[in-house]
């Protein structure tokens, strides 16, 4: 009789739900993010608020908040002009919806760019937000209002 052979370990299957949550996830926070951009109060009004509330803990005696996260997204949010605002807002939500797209099965999300072409999709992005990025800059600083 021959010895008992061991029996080969079968290969485990791909966890398809790490790769789906794993990248829907980044789909998510892109949508989130270019909504609020797109948005976001305008950033004469934000600085209004900010500087009131300011004046009233100082005249209260208060020490100034301590400058949060969420405080500095939207000072750099505000220091962009609207243009820029919107062009990060709108390709944040394109390349949110093409990355949900590509990950969720084809009948929910079935407009997308097809994956072979996703580099003109990302060539075109990096493109139009190095150039409007750019274009502020050269504009220099906003008003401090």
């Amino acid at each position: 009789m021959d010895a008992l052979q061991p029996i080969p370990p079968t290969p485990r299957s791909f966890d398809w739900a790490v790769l789906l949550y794993g990248l829907l996830l980044p789909a998510v926070t892109l949508i989130a993010l270019g909504l609020w951009m797109v948005w976001g109060r305008r950033a004469e009004l934000n600085r209004e608020e900010r500087h009131r509330e300011d004046v009233k803990a100082a005249m209260r005696g208060d020490d100034l908040p301590a400058e949060t996260l969420r405080v500095r997204m939207d000072r750099w949010r505000d220091s962009r002009t609207e243009p820029t605002r919107l062009v990060l807002g709108m390709s944040a939500l394109l390349v949110g919806y093409h990355i949900a797209a590509y990950v969720l099965p084809p009948h929910i999300l079935p407009f997308h760019v097809p994956w072979d072409r996703a580099w003109i999709l990302a060539a075109g992005v990096t493109l139009i937000v190095t150039s409007s990025l750019a274009i502020d800059r050269m504009q220099g600083p906003r008003d401090a209002a």
